[in-house]
């Protein structure tokens, strides 16, 4: 049993980059962000990093 799981490697690449992301957005200049600026700010980033606003279409 201890071999199926020690055998298992974790990861945290992801989890890694999510922190990196945030630590480059809330610096020690904008440390008053409050937790919903700083969300709207995290998200606004991705949509345009992963060029998601052209598949969205304002009506």
């Amino acid at each position: 049993m201890a071999k199926d799981y020690l055998a298992i490697q974790s990861t945290s690449v992801v989890c890694e980059q999510a922190f990196s992301v945030a630590g480059n957005t809330i610096t020690k200049v904008r440390n008053r962000l409050c937790p919903e600026t700083a969300r709207a700010s995290l998200c606004t980033k991705s949509w345009v990093e992963n060029n998601i606003g052209e598949q969205i279409r304002l009506k």
